[in-house]
């Protein structure tokens, strides 16, 4: 089967950044929040503790989450985050997209790959759609992924059909 013709590369052509918050979406792509928990892992004391007052291992997961973010994300500087969505509930997304515009607002360039409707609907973000077109600037409502979302949740039972092979 042949691919779609796409455009040059995205590193031949680069990204201009036009936003303080970049989300990058599509299908392709993987990684997993948990990167973030084992970089914490990793500058924790025996006690729990890194640049933190927090005992990590105490905490829920996203809790945890939250509490390195708390403490690394501020101010001026780059932040990537690769699915940082994959931790977290609802609440906490939307507490998440509050931290992303305080760092925006306070200076900090943020660049996240995720599938989240709720990050994406960030004010003021920029959304960057990756696929087989290439990378192009997506609209919120326009994103496959809100439609999936808001098709889904419309009528779940059309989805779950093929999952568990009864009709509701």
């Amino acid at each position: 089967m042949r691919r779609p013709a796409r455009g040059p590369p995205l590193a031949d052509r680069g990204l201009p950044l036009t936003a303080p918050v970049t989300f990058l979406v599509g299908e392709n792509g993987s990684g997993k929040a948990e990167t973030l928990f084992n970089l914490a892992r990793g500058v924790i004391t025996q006690e729990g503790r890194g640049f933190w007052a927090d005992d990590l291992t105490t905490q829920s997961h996203g809790e945890g989450f939250f509490t390195v973010l708390d403490h690394m994300l501020d101010g001026p500087g780059l932040y990537l985050m690769d699915e940082p969505e994959a931790a977290l509930s609802f609440h906490s997304c939307l507490r998440l997209a509050g931290l992303m515009h305080r760092v925006a607002g306070e200076g900090g360039q943020i660049i996240c790959a995720t599938h989240s409707p709720v990050l994406t609907g960030l004010p003021g973000a920029e959304i960057v759609e990756l696929g087989d077109h290439g990378a192009r600037v997506g609209e919120w409502a326009e994103l496959p992924l809100v439609d999936d979302w808001r098709r889904f949740l419309a009528r779940p039972d059309l989805y779950m059909r093929h999952i568990t092979g009864h009709e509701t």
